[in-house]
């Protein structure tokens, strides 16, 4: 710890010209606004703080990307709502990316939660760049989530005898044996983890991984993915103005079928739209009218939006008509439009339009060619209908198969899994006509080539399984001294 503690000291002009040259105006990774920006070196402007989070104590938790950055903000929401004795009051949450506090500052613009909340970036893991962020913010505690470990920042909170916890926490095969391979890291990796009271897993692999790279045995755990945890506030208790214009849009337009396409890549948005060409074709066919292709809609929401350009130009080449959302939302396009197309070209609001998903679709895990292994499919399960069918690849990573396993077990709503074939246009082609096919469920299974799944619905199970995850999670960080009764 003590020889990356100096590396890490002595190369700090370097690391802060790296972070201000070449990933804020280069690759365009940083944020462009100077102030937030100043976050990273441990500045903080009075202007964007509210002293209250200074004077309490905050209970600090750190999360790097937009899914684990959204998590921390359910888990946090369902523990004050829901356990009586801890209250979260007060919470920072240091994120590591620009998507991640755009998303977490939308949310929670939209959301009546009943704690407060400032989200900033993450500081730079530079020794005194730590010490600023903890002499500025002095947490109470700190939970990490899932893999985002920095030394400098994790020893700095033990020297300062802050509790720490590490929440869904995994560690892929690649980084386990990186970092067992060199005796350095083995040692750097072991004096960091120490410094947590208690460990949750995703798995019984990371677990053993865990341990076998030094951390005491009775400390780590398998609670499973805490992402089962993500709420639909999203889509129940926000967003009235979305809501009011996608019901104007489906009801004007005469909408009967709405595909919701999330977290896509390439491969799953040349899939997405040979669906919605075939469906069309099949509405002509049956209803020998034009005015059928008013009756399908598809939402396409891309994992990166700086993408949304290049997917502007598959969709013109496909011959597709489309708006983007921001330009109905900015009355720019007429909600009674000469579209069926829309891309989301916003942060925070995938969850929304799930809830009007009549076929919902998660993307990343189509082919094996992006090694993504999928995304969170938990954030469809939640917030669309129980007579929605939510789909994804075959080619999940072991992380999400664990998740339906779980699922299975407590007979909770499962995803069903797209074939692996060799042309998933042929599975595209058995769509028949969907204007005579009013349920998701036998629609589903014609106009896809899908792998049977158990997709029942079971809202009691899967709530009371919830609470029940909520409650092992809070008991394990009172036990370990993370958190204590009434502060969290």
């Amino acid at each position: 710890m003590e020889i990356y503690k100096s590396v890490t000291a002595f190369l700090s002009p370097v690391i802060r010209s790296y972070v201000s040259i070449v990933r804020r105006n280069i690759y365009k990774k940083e944020d462009i606004d100077i102030i937030r920006f100043q976050e990273r070196f441990g500045i903080y402007y009075s202007s964007y703080i509210n002293n209250r989070h200074v004077k309490q104590q905050p209970i600090w938790i750190h999360a790097s990307s937009i899914g684990e950055s959204m998590t921390a903000l359910d888990i946090v929401n369902t523990i004050n709502e829901h356990t009586r004795d801890v209250d979260v009051d007060n919470v920072l949450l240091t994120v590591g990316t620009v998507g991640a506090r755009m998303a977490i500052e939308n949310k929670y613009s939209h959301n009546k939660f009943n704690f407060q909340l400032h989200c900033i970036y993450a500081p730079i893991d530079i020794p005194n760049i730590v010490d600023l962020f903890f002499e500025y913010w002095k947490p109470s505690c700190g939970i990490f989530l899932e893999s985002d470990l920095w030394p400098n920042l994790i020893n700095g909170a033990n020297n300062r005898s802050i509790p720490l916890a590490l929440l869904n926490g995994r560690i892929s095969e690649n980084s386990y044996l990186k970092w067992k391979k060199y005796t350095l890291g083995k040692q750097l990796f072991e004096n960091m983890i120490l410094n947590f009271n208690t460990i949750q897993c995703q798995t019984d692999q990371d677990v053993q991984r865990f341990v076998k790279l030094g951390a005491i045995e009775e400390n780590v755990k398998m609670f499973g993915n805490v992402k089962l945890i993500v709420t639909n506030n999203d889509a129940t208790n926000s967003f009235e103005k979305e809501r009011k214009i996608m019901r104007e849009i489906l009801l004007e337009n005469n909408i009967m079928f709405t595909c919701v396409a999330g977290s896509t890549y390439f491969e799953d948005e040349e899939m997405i739209f040979q669906l919605h060409q075939s469906i069309r074709r099949s509405n002509k066919n049956v209803n020998q009218q034009e005015e059928a292709d008013n009756k399908l809609i598809t939402v396409i929401a891309p994992r990166k939006i700086n993408r949304i350009n290049a997917i502007e130009q598959v969709v013109k080449k496909n011959n597709l008509k489309y708006t983007l959302w921001s330009s109905i939302m900015n009355e720019d396009d007429n909600i009674i439009g000469d579209f069926d197309i829309i891309l989301v070209d916003c942060f925070g609001i995938l969850p929304f339009f799930y809830e009007y998903g009549h076929l919902i679709y998660v993307g990343g895990a189509l082919t094996n060619n992006n090694s993504v292994g999928g995304h969170n499919f938990m954030e469809a399960l939640n917030s669309c209908n129980n007579e929605s069918i939510v789909c994804t690849g075959s080619y999940l990573g072991n992380n999400l198969e664990n998740v339906i396993e779980i699922l299975k077990k407590y007979n909770c709503k499962v995803p069903y899994k797209i074939k692996s074939n060799d042309d998933y246009t042929a599975s595209l082609e058995e769509i028949y006509d969907i204007a005579q096919k009013k349920q998701a469920s036998s629609l589903m299974k014609k106009m896809v080539n899908i792998e049977a799944s158990s997709n029942s619905a079971n809202v009691n199970a899967f709530a009371n399984f919830k609470m029940k995850l909520i409650d092992e999670i809070v008991n394990d960080l009172k036990m370990n001294g993370v958190i204590s009764t009434r502060r969290i």
